[in-house]
């Protein structure tokens, strides 16, 4: 059987909701983030830097969100959420998967670390300032894309794919920093997600760690 090895609010999110989704059969190995558990070496064999997500499928040992995403729609998802037959069709879907960790959290992550995450004596507001320029020009490319599909589906492709499992993510924290607040079909597509219920099932854990996370922003 599939070990998901997850925390909540993590990256192994998004792999939680997508075993949700397809139904696969899986175990959940929940380990405390803030723990020594992802220092210990047992772990480290698995994931080197000690990073979440990781899965452990047979003799199949696996990190990195999007890599695992791409594993799992391709050996469990009898084609769901994967748009036609050929790479072509299927090209859109890994480039909006993978402008989620590459493009959008890179920016995002310059507002969470020097707004929010670090120490006051740590962070550096001009920093913090691009994380959220860039973050804006990102967020007005996706609320283009998403008015293209708004009729035909309302993901980012129109029909759920893969794609989103990976968008959600940068999303989720868009809404909770406020930045989908001035653009309404990211706001939309995240009240979307938040509807479904495999998506509640896979977040029930993350929910109380989201208002701790929310409670951390300042306000604007």
């Amino acid at each position: 059987m599939l070990t998901l090895f997850h925390a909540p609010l993590t990256r192994s999110t998004r792999v939680r909701w997508l075993l949700e989704e397809l139904d696969v059969p899986h175990a959940l190995h929940t380990i405390d983030f803030f723990s020594d558990e992802r220092s210990k070496p047992e772990f480290r064999a698995l994931s080197p830097l000690g990073r979440l997500p990781v899965i452990q499928d047979g003799d199949l040992v696996l990190f990195e969100s999007g890599a695992i995403i791409e594993y799992v729609l391709e050996q469990y998802g009898d084609g769901r959420f994967q748009p036609g037959p050929s790479a072509k069709d299927r090209a859109p879907m890994l480039q909006w998967l993978h402008w989620s960790e590459g493009t959008i959290l890179p920016a995002m992550d310059k507002i969470l670390e020097h707004a929010i995450v670090r120490p006051p004596e740590q962070r550096v507001a001009e920093v913090a300032e691009e994380g959220r320029v860039q973050t804006g020009e990102c967020l007005d490319a996706l609320e283009a894309q998403l008015d293209k599909t708004k009729e035909s589906g309302g993901y980012v492709l129109g029909e759920l794919s893969g794609a989103d499992f990976g968008l959600f993510y940068p999303v989720w924290f868009a809404a909770l920093l406020g930045e989908a607040d001035s653009r309404p079909q990211v706001q939309r597509y995240y009240d979307t997600f938040m509807a479904r219920p495999k998506f509640q099932a896979a977040m029930a854990d993350s929910f109380e760690a989201v208002q701790a996370f929310a409670d951390m922003i300042p306000k604007k």
